[in-house]
């Protein structure tokens, strides 16, 4: 799917952190599923690690194994994101976490073809790549990362005040999604405020979907196109782990009800998200929740985290060009 003027219609895009270890695994699958080397494609590997680290250079040397265009990261994720998506050629942007392996041949094809007239967004699955430790286990039966068995859309809300906040879980799925680059920045890309490397470490992910939504397009999940996830092996890693999308959910809620005006966004920041999760933990010690009390505790702090994070502004937005290293 070539276009005229050479354009490739995709560029994958991988930021990466400190993990280089499955980074290696998530580009071996791309080589052994048929997706890359693919003339069609640009392969985008945004490296956040310090530029002088041990690290960094590791993922240089696997960028040019592969022959994947290396991107310096310009800061936390979401901003290093943004900045890289300036200097992709694809027509589509496609984005997958550098934790996760794709074992179909048909994974890239299915994400892409959802594109329709009028969608903007399309996410894939993302189940268990192993379920070999109990926190591994219980996290998957409880559902994981994965959005289900069947596929879904979300149309554009018909007001400010929206209903759609907490539905945007069943659609958005950061470690597996793609959008229109032409609506990426008509959008304004990722918030900077929110998503790995700031304080609030969440949130991103949704967020985008709902301004999506609100730029009229439409949002899709489609559960032919997977990809497997590495689940935090660990009781302290899975607690860590919640902790830190709960502290995402209660600040993209507040966010959007301080640059959307939305009241019911509000309503879940500022006490609905608590209630469920503290709902969830009552359950939780009288086993009536799939997760430990622990994991239940962890998830309302985060909650009750993500508010006070989002008001006090700690998270790091500093400006930087994006640099192509190779």
């Amino acid at each position: 799917m070539m276009e005229a003027d050479n354009r490739p219609q995709a560029t994958i895009m991988i930021p990466t952190c400190g993990r280089h270890r499955v980074l290696v695994l998530l580009l071996a699958s791309l080589h052994r599923s048929g997706h890359w080397p693919d003339g069609d494609i640009e392969l985008m590997i945004v490296n956040n690690n310090p530029q002088q680290s041990t690290e960094s250079a590791a993922v240089a040397t696997l960028a040019a194994e592969y022959g994947a265009v290396l991107i310096a990261g310009a800061g936390p994720k979401s901003q290093s994101l943004n900045a890289a998506a300036t200097l992709a050629t694809g027509e589509l942007l496609v984005f997958l976490d550098d934790d996760t392996t794709v074992t179909d041949p048909r994974w890239l094809k299915e994400l892409v073809g959802q594109f329709d007239d009028g969608v903007g967004y399309v996410a894939g699955d993302v189940q268990a790549r192993q379920t070999s430790t109990r926190p591994q286990q219980i996290w998957e039966e409880k559902g994981g990362l994965s959005k289900g068995k069947y596929a879904r859309h979300l149309k554009p809300p018909t007001g400010r005040h929206t209903n759609h906040a907490w539905r945007l879980k069943r659609v958005a799925a950061g470690a597996n999604c793609a959008m229109r680059r032409a609506v990426f920045t008509e959008i304004g890309g990722f918030c900077e405020q929110l998503g790995a490397g700031t304080a609030i470490e969440g949130g991103e992910t949704l967020e985008i979907v709902d301004r999506v939504l609100r730029a009229g397009y439409v949002a899709r999940y489609t559960p032919a196109s997977r990809v497997l996830h590495e689940h935090p092996a660990s009781a302290r890693g899975l607690r860590a782990r919640l902790r830190g999308y709960a502290r995402g959910d209660s600040g993209m809620a507040l966010h959007l009800a301080m640059t959307q005006q939305d009241a019911l966004a509000a309503a879940w920041a500022l006490g609905g998200h608590q209630i469920y999760r503290a709902t969830n933990l009552l359950r939780a010690l009288v086993g009536a929740y799939p997760l430990p009390p622990r994991c239940a505790l962890a998830s309302l702090i985060g909650s009750v985290e993500g508010v006070y994070l989002y008001l006090t502004g700690r998270y790091s937005t500093a400006a930087s060009r994006p640099e192509r290293v190779a």
